[in-house]
């Protein structure tokens, strides 16, 4: 599949150049922090091997799982992918994630994914699975702030902010239903149409996102082990909801 992908197309001049002043930036905070850098290395190479290996397998395990909730997410719309072709899409836009600010991934991601939809307005009805896929991680989000929040690590505010993003994605799922697409814009609606008549399809989504979520927990458990933190569990359990709120403001890439 990927043999016929331009990314030209989808990497403009102007972006490779955005991303190459980027990492300049980068390069040039991680000599004027040159201390805080050493530090940082120094502590991993006091870590012990067996956790970080556990982390780089749950990592892994967590980018696999989530190319499986895009895979499901777009069968929504009736778009079909291999798991391995799922998996290549995922990682490109991760990767393209990492090394370029605001988040231009997801774009690469969605336009990967996109190519496997039939029929037209596929920017429409790709951005309906994008949305899809948001509501639940934040659904998936709220469970784990619950956690946490039970645990006083942080506000339990935020739980019924998800809350209410939850009860919204189940309300248009219901009344999108059984109503046809009438004009363009209606089609971004088609992802929650096939949720409200199909409403397991939405629990294997949200099931590949816990997975996608335990599998990041258990990678941030076994870093914290790895470094000797004395209380890995809560340390997990305060760095995740940290990240994840943190993904949602595309101001940088994630060399940091």
């Amino acid at each position: 599949m990927f043999a016929q992908i331009d990314l030209r197309s989808l990497l403009s001049r102007r972006s490779l150049a955005a991303a190459a002043v980027f990492l300049a930036v980068a390069g040039v905070v991680a000599g004027l922090a040159g201390h805080q850098v050493r530090g940082a290395v120094g502590g991993l190479e006091d870590a012990r091997p067996i956790w970080l290996w556990g982390a780089a397998f749950c990592f892994v395990g967590s980018l696999l799982a989530s190319s499986c909730v895009w895979r499901a997410a777009l069968a929504l719309c009736g778009g079909k992918i291999p798991r391995t072709d799922a998996a290549a899409c995922y990682s490109v836009g991760s990767l393209v994630n990492s090394l370029m600010p605001v988040r231009i991934g997801e774009g690469v991601r969605l336009a990967l994914f996109a190519r496997r939809l039939d029929g037209g307005d596929k920017a429409w009805r790709m951005g309906g699975v994008f949305t899809v896929i948001a509501s639940m991680r934040l659904v998936v989000f709220g469970i784990v702030v619950a956690c946490a929040a039970a645990l006083g690590a942080v506000p339990l505010r935020f739980v019924v902010i998800v809350a209410a993003v939850a009860a919204l994605t189940a309300a248009v799922a219901a009344v999108t239903r059984d109503r046809a697409p009438k004009g363009h814009v209606a089609h971004l609606l088609d992802a929650f149409r096939t949720l409200g008549r199909s409403p397991g399809r939405g629990a294997r989504i949200a099931a590949w996102i816990a997975v996608a979520t335990g599998a990041r927990f258990l990678g941030a458990v076994s870093i914290a082990s790895a470094l000797g933190v004395n209380r890995p569990v809560l340390a997990a359990l305060i760095i995740l909801p940290t990240l994840d709120l943190a993904g949602l403001i595309p101001l940088s890439g994630n060399v940091g």
